[in-house]
């Protein structure tokens, strides 16, 4: 099983605390936004799909009229396992 990159572990725990990756249209990239803090960061599609490959998240359509999105999988969850002892060193 392949081991995401520090940057794709960023994206993975976002979509587990609920952060949403959305598409900006006309660009080549998504934006990440962080529930908790607001805040916005860019996401280049290259990163998700090498995400989507490992079967990490997946890519919901949308239709021509609105953004797509993308969700975690559940091979996504067990990418990044959250044990109590990470919990821990966090606060």
């Amino acid at each position: 099983m392949s081991i995401p990159s520090p940057r794709q572990k960023r994206v993975l725990s976002g979509l587990m605390r609920g952060d949403l990756v959305w598409e900006v249209p006309q660009e080549s990239h998504f934006a990440q936004f962080e529930e908790a803090s607001g805040h916005q960061s860019r996401v280049p599609l290259k990163v998700l799909l090498e995400m989507q490959e490992h079967g990490w998240i997946r890519r919901v359509p949308q239709g021509p009229q609105k953004c797509d999105f993308w969700e975690i999988t559940d091979q996504g969850r067990e990418a990044i396992p959250v044990t109590a002892g990470n919990l821990r060193n966090h606060h």
